[in-house]
């Protein structure tokens, strides 16, 4: 055969190559690529087969071929950016980055470019250089669906959930049938306790992709979070027998595990799904998942490997100095007299905040509260925190804490209304709705000023034990101090600091509440609490198990039985590894 038509063979073969590909047909467009990669490489056979090894999962060949690609083609923009994303599949990440970075500077307005760069910074859990990076793809393209979904990811990370909410709506809006923006609706909606919306839009993305069993299993997350543990196996034992283990499936599989006592099945299938190549965040639940069940089962040992294992693979970087002067702050400027009589002129009492380190016994308080006649559980609210941002102001760049020495009494009301707006549809015309985002101690002092009427519960528990069981928890990038014993002393610390201040401060506005005597002494403790609140009291407030409302975080499963103390000095299962927690925490709260 003569090299003419050699090279018509090779051209037929790579248009059948490339339809084949466009249809979606791997396996067959992955026998001809090969051949044309042996007999007449060519950059743009080498860059498609890549693509196909890294769809199955085949990073070590499709980083061979990418390589060998840009061997060809040096300047082949899409080639760099896709080797960014096998070399991230494979945790490469610093290669990962030149790579994205190399495509860039191409074609610096390569937008799918810049996605995949904001998604690898979202992976590390530096969100500003991600977010920076969707924020130019946008410029460069209003109507990318795709950079709005990831923006929205962002927001969802964050607990902006209404933000969220926002843009997945309008990636939709400009992609009727996008899959992405429909499954991460939902999963906006279970992270709010809505889970009858989650499900909504779960089923509405799995009619975009009927094959696609990822809507399936965050349907059977969505169950299992609300505790219909036997729902949530139903929908995940046949993918469980057809031998298909994801992460997502192991995570909810080991959580029925433990509900059911069966640690050895769940270790079993956590301990399969983590000899699997998967994503670093995904291998960081898995840990945890595995820590849950060894530690259910009694293995303490193994279960402390596990959970190591899991945060020493947390992305977080936590800055001891910033905490410390971030906390100073707040203290410097609250301190000030002259500034407490200028106070929001709003008289509701509506708002009750609990606070307290996450693991406190906040998600059991707000039970307990929401349990009575008068009282509507909200859950945890981003909107104290998104109030303080709007405290800024008028053409000054100054935060909080600093802009509340700039706030006028009608400000203060401004904004108290606006709290008030917001959490009013939460409530089902109670006299009082909670907001137990733990981390509102962060803003009694605000607090204190747009609602001079209204109270604080504080949750209280031993300081080895809530350290611990933060550290057994996969937070997000919003907690960058759970990643070692160490940090979460010294924020510990920071934060008990803070209360004795807002103590000194507002004595009357907070009562404490520690977790060990509401475990031993409920109604003593809860008479006190509603005291505090100015309720009557309510017998449902002692059988809180019975509450039916939606819980949504990590806690959901033990406020719906009893109380138990199995949780009290847990401590000492783990006392052989946590001297670093005991010298970091001072003696003073020891």
């Amino acid at each position: 055969m003569n090299n003419t038509n050699i090279q018509k063979q090779g051209h037929k073969q790579k248009l059948l190559a490339k339809s084949l590909f466009n249809q979606g047909n791997y396996p067959e467009a992955g026998k001809l690529y090969a051949q044309l990669c042996k007999n007449s490489p060519d950059a743009e056979s080498h860059f498609r087969l890549g693509i196909i090894y890294n769809t199955f999962s085949n990073f070590a060949l499709s980083e061979q071929h990418l390589n060998a690609a840009l061997l060809l083609k040096p300047d082949y923009g899409q080639a760099w950016s896709q080797l960014g994303i096998t070399q991230a599949a494979q945790r490469k990440f610093d290669n990962a980055l030149f790579s994205f970075k190399k495509s860039l500077e191409i074609n610096p307005k390569n937008t799918q470019a810049l996605n995949n760069l904001g998604n690898l910074y979202r992976e590390l859990g530096q969100l500003a250089e991600a977010e920076n990076c969707y924020r130019q793809s946008l410029a460069f393209d209003n109507k990318n669906f795709i950079t709005i979904n990831n923006i929205a990811n962002i927001f969802l990370t964050q607990c902006q959930y209404d933000k969220a909410e926002k843009y997945y709506l309008h990636a939709i809006k400009l992609k009727k049938d996008y899959f992405d923006a429909y499954y991460n609706l939902g999963a906006t909606y279970q992270s709010k306790g809505d889970h009858k919306l989650a499900i909504k839009y779960y089923k509405r993305a799995q009619k975009i992709k009927p094959d696609d069993f990822q809507a399936l299993v965050a349907i059977a997350n969505s169950h299992e979070k609300q505790g219909n543990h036997d729902k949530a196996l139903e929908l995940i034992s046949p993918l469980l027998d057809k031998n298909i283990i994801t992460p997502d499936i192991a995570d909810i599989y080991s959580k029925i595990c433990i509900k059911n006592k069966a640690y050895d099945k769940g270790i079993n299938i956590v301990t399969r799904c983590l000899t699997m190549p998967v994503n670093p965040i995904h291998e960081q639940a898995l840990h945890f998942s595995a820590g849950d069940l060894y530690d259910k089962k009694g293995l303490f040992d193994d279960a402390y490997r596990q959970y190591l294992l899991a945060n020493t693979m947390r992305p977080y970087q936590y800055n001891k100095q910033h905490y410390e002067r971030a906390f100073a702050n707040i203290i410097n400027v609250f301190k000030d007299i002259s500034q407490r009589n200028i106070i929001s002129q709003n008289e509701s009492n509506m708002p009750v905040f609990i606070v307290g380190m996450p693991r406190s016994g906040t998600t059991l308080i707000e039970q307990i509260l929401s349990s009575h006649r008068e009282v509507c559980g909200a859950g945890e609210l981003a909107y104290l925190g998104e109030i303080a941002e709007q405290a800024i102001p008028d053409n000054k760049n100054i935060r909080y804490p600093e802009c509340i020495n700039h706030l006028s009494a009608e400000k203060l009301t401004q904004l108290s209304k606006s709290y008030l707006t917001k959490i009013t549809p939460h409530g089902d015309g109670s006299k009082h709705i909670s907001d137990k985002m733990p981390h509102n101690f962060m803003y009694v002092g605000l607090i204190k000023k747009l609602f001079p009427n209204c109270k604080i519960v504080h949750c209280l528990r031993n300081p080895l034990d809530v350290c611990l069981s933060i550290y057994f928890h996969n937070f997000n990038q919003n907690h960058p101090y759970t990643d070692s014993l160490n940090n979460l002393g010294h924020y510990y610390n920071q934060y008990r600091n803070l209360m004795a201040f807002w103590h000194k401060q507002y004595d009357d506005f907070i009562i404490d509440i520690r977790y060990e005597d509401l475990l031993t002494n409920a109604e003593v403790n809860v008479r006190d609490m509603l005291a505090h609140i100015d309720l009557d009291w309510d017998d449902n407030c002692l059988k809180f198990y019975e509450n039916k409302r939606t819980v949504s975080t990590p806690s959901y499963s033990q406020v719906n039985q009893p109380l138990y103390t199995g949780s009290v000095e847990r401590w000492r299962n783990y006392a052989k590894f946590i001297d670093e927690l005991k010298t970091s925490v001072d003696d003073k709260y020891l």
